[in-house]
């Protein structure tokens, strides 16, 4: 019986990997499959966005990129919201302000969505 509980973190398998440092096409679709489960939100809006930006991402990305995004989708609901949808005019506030190491995610993952 497969393992559905297989954490997207743990694609540590020499043969998960390309030389070029990208995932495998196979490894990829799974991971792909996985994180778009975990883009369901209670929020429609951060769920389209988080979707639209999975579905672009090619079998190419990076270890530390699937990383990043892995621990961008283990974020609280409210937080993604805020730093996905309002901008720095908002009058609302997120629970966490916008970590560093999300930014340029946060900001491709909007350009994705508009373009």
């Amino acid at each position: 019986m497969p393992n559905h509980n297989k954490s997207v973190n743990n694609l540590n398998s020499p043969n998960d990997y390309t030389p070029q440092g990208g995932i495998k096409a196979r490894s990829f679709i799974s991971w792909q499959k996985h994180a778009l489960f975990l883009c369901k939100r209670g929020n429609l809006e951060t769920e389209l966005l988080l979707q639209s930006y999975i579905h672009s991402l090619k079998p190419t990305l990076t270890n530390e990129k699937i990383e990043l995004i892995n621990n961008l989708l283990q974020e609280s609901e409210q937080n993604l919201f805020h730093w996905l949808l309002l901008t720095k005019s908002s009058n609302t506030k997120p629970v966490n302000p916008l970590p560093n190491r999300y930014v340029e995610l946060i900001s491709e993952i909007r350009d994705n969505y508009l373009n």
